[in-house]
C-alpha cells in the first residue's frame, strides 16, 4: 500500500471530527453566523481531505448538529437582529437591500420576508429615505430646482425604496425649500 492509498482509521476519523469541530467553534465564535455560512466554512475546510463525498457531508453534517445542539447558530435570530441592527444605524437600507444581504447569508424564504415586514415598517422607511435626502439637499445648493429633485427621486428609487414613500418625502422637502 502507497501513502496515496492511506485507508482513514476510525481514531483518524474522530480526531478529524474533533478538529473540524474546533475550527467551526473557532468560526463561529468571531460573529453571528448563519448555518450556510458555517457548512461553506466547512466546506472550505474539507476541500483536500482524501475523503469520500459522502464522509465528508456526514462529517459537516455532524459537526453542524453538534454546534445546533448548543444553541450557537439560530438563524431566525441572526435575521431578526440584523433588521434591528439596521432600524437602528445611521445607514439606510431598503427592503431590497436588506433581503439581498441575508440572501448572500444563505437566508431566504418566506420566514424570512415576515421577519422583515415585522420590524422593517413604512414608517421606518420614510425616516430612512429622510435620512438620506437630508445627507442629499446640502449638495444641492441653495436654490433647489426640478432637475434635483428628479435626480434625487432617481437615486433613492434605485437604492430600492418604494416609489410612493419617496415621492411623499421628497415631495415635502422641496415644498419646505
Amino acid at each position: 500500500m502507497t501513502k496515496l492509498q492511506k485507508i482513514p482509521t476510525e481514531s483518524s476519523r474522530n480526531n478529524l471530527y474533533q478538529r473540524l469541530l474546533a475550527k467551526a467553534l473557532n468560526f463561529v465564535s468571531y460573529k453571528a453566523r448563519t448555518t450556510y455560512e458555517l457548512a461553506q466554512a466547512l466546506d472550505r475546510y474539507l476541500y483536500k481531505r482524501t475523503l469520500s463525498a459522502a464522509e465528508k457531508e456526514q462529517l459537516k453534517e455532524a459537526v453542524i448538529a453538534e454546534i445546533d445542539s448548543m444553541a450557537i447558530l439560530d438563524d431566525v435570530q441572526y435575521v431578526k437582529d440584523f433588521c434591528f441592527d439596521v432600524v437602528n444605524s445611521s445607514k439606510s437600507y431598503s427592503i431590497p437591500m436588506i433581503k439581498a444581504y441575508l440572501y448572500k447569508k444563505g437566508l431566504s424564504g418566506d420566514w424570512v420576508d415576515a421577519l422583515i415586514a415585522d420590524t422593517y415598517t413604512p414608517d421606518i422607511e420614510e425616516t430612512m429615505i429622510q435620512r438620506l435626502v437630508a445627507k442629499k439637499l446640502p449638495k444641492r445648493g441653495q436654490h433647489p430646482d426640478d432637475q434635483a429633485k428628479y435626480k434625487l427621486i432617481s437615486y433613492l428609487l434605485r437604492k430600492g425604496f418604494t416609489r410612493d414613500v419617496v415621492y411623499t418625502v421628497v415631495d415635502t422637502n422641496f415644498k419646505k425649500a
